[in-house]
């Protein structure tokens, strides 16, 4: 578990767990985010608490990108895994002033501050179970406690014995409730093998690992 991981801690933790993961292929991988993401030209970006964006390219150097995240699953050739991305804010450069120097980032270029709202779609790999906090090019409620709208509900189904399809239909029913239909949660699914975050009894399913 990494709380407010800087680039470098949040990089080398994700290699960390997925070599961790090809050593035991059996597994089921459960990659969770929760923080700010942008999408620029089609590719999606978490970005670390200490990534210092003032243009494109430092965007790209200095955040994580999903197509890097998913190279680095894919190469353990592990069979199940799942992506939980509570990462579907509004683009948290937009309103930046010059003015502003208590965030300790110098003024975007117009091309990080127009950036597009919302995360872009993505294919799950094979074996592959891509959940988002809402529909492409939505934007996530922050919600009022702890945790955003969406992690809100994930966890109140989360220890239910269904399959992990039949939970995030659930908390999709109860986003778009508590939403009024603004947020739609969203998955893309490759998963050939019914996964369950608690199984029920007798049911043969692989050691579950987290990140």
């Amino acid at each position: 578990v990494l709380e407010n991981p800087g680039f470098d801690q949040f990089r080398d933790a994700i290699r960390d767990f997925y070599a961790e993961v090809s050593e035991n292929p059996d597994t089921l991988s459960v990659f969770y985010y929760a923080g700010h993401a942008v999408q620029m030209n089609n590719v999606n970006y978490l970005i670390a608490v200490d990534s210092k964006i003032v243009d494109q390219q430092t965007l790209i150097d200095g955040s994580i990108s999903i197509n890097h995240l998913l190279r680095d699953m894919q190469q353990t050739r592990n069979q199940q895994n799942l992506i939980i991305l509570d990462a579907c804010r509004d683009n948290p450069f937009k309103a930046i002033s010059a003015d502003d120097e208590s965030r300790g980032v110098a003024m975007p270029d117009d091309g990080v501050r127009e950036l597009r709202q919302g995360l872009a779609p993505v294919k799950a790999p094979a074996g592959t179970i891509i959940a988002y906090a809402t529909a492409p090019g939505g934007v996530a409620k922050d919600g009022k406690g702890r945790n955003g709208t969406y992690t809100q509900y994930l966890l109140r189904h989360l220890t239910e014995q269904r399959p992990v399809e039949e939970v995030f239909k659930r908390v999709r029913k109860d986003v778009v409730s508590a939403s009024d239909g603004q947020q739609i949660p969203w998955e893309h699914s490759s998963l050939s093998k019914s996964v369950y975050f608690y199984p029920p009894r007798n049911e043969e399913i692989p050691e579950i690992g987290g990140f």
